[in-house]
């Protein structure tokens, strides 16, 4: 198994979720596993990665970014100042709606939330640590979120070789002594270009509509429903710009 990665990381979960099922993949199966990383494998695209047998990437190729954020937007002020829509809550403890975007965190709940964000940055340096046969100290050493490039990514330890997609190829070839491959990728790009037309126009269409609507306050829509749909606990290099 080769897994071509091009991802800036996401869900802290779905990191570990992907991570489990490909060590089950290693233990059932006995095969070698490699990984080839394209323009970035960043956070929890390098935690998916760790455990690879061998890693190839590319001399520019943004990797790393080891760590581990927690989010929980407050949009308090957008809604009650800005709309002008009040929110009462009626709870039967202290933190019966946590998390919620409609009041700020409690110094408790920030504690929580903390010791939340802590513990999976220690099991994703574990996890780092075994994969890369280093110590977690040394993958907390360059962790802290920090990002590098392919080539101080391999003097770092955390690849094994510079190259792309072929030389991971070749190099699984030889270890199998093969001489002659065939190549599966996953999933199945669509070949029927009506299809990604059809797709194409919807979107933008449904895009035109919100914008027409909204005007300015458009990129804090798109800005919230992006953040309702990830999970709290996040492993990812991204930066968002809200204009207000």
């Amino acid at each position: 198994l080769i897994m071509y990665v091009n991802s800036p990381g996401g869900s802290a979960f779905a990191s570990e979720q992907i991570w489990e099922a490909l060590e089950q993949y290693k233990k059932l199966t006995g095969n070698p596993f490699y990984v080839s990383m394209a323009d970035y494998a960043a956070s929890g695209g390098y935690y998916i990665s760790c455990g690879a047998d061998r890693i190839f990437a590319q001399p520019v190729t943004l990797t790393g970014s080891i760590g581990i954020f927690g989010m929980i937007p407050d949009i308090s002020g957008l809604v009650n100042d800005k709309i002008g829509i009040g929110v009462s809550t009626v709870t039967t403890n202290a933190n019966s709606n946590f998390p919620t975007i409609f009041e700020p965190m409690t110094e408790a709940q920030k504690a929580s939330m903390q010791a939340y964000v802590n513990r999976g940055y220690e099991l994703f340096t574990s996890r780092c640590a075994e994969g890369r046969g280093m110590s977690q100290d040394s993958i907390k050493a360059i962790g802290e979120g920090r990002v590098w490039d392919g080539t101080e990514a391999l003097k770092l330890g955390l690849v094994d070789e510079l190259g792309g997609l072929d030389t991971a190829l070749a190099a699984m070839a030889r270890q199998l002594n093969v001489e002659s491959y065939t190549v599966h990728s996953y999933p199945v790009a669509k070949d029927k270009w009506y299809d990604l037309l059809l797709e194409a126009g919807i979107e933008d269409i449904k895009a035109a509509i919100m914008r027409q609507e909204l005007g300015e306050m458009c990129s804090l829509y798109d800005a919230i429903r992006q953040v309702k749909g990830m999970s709290v606990l996040q492993c990812r290099m991204e930066f968002t710009k809200v204009n207000l």
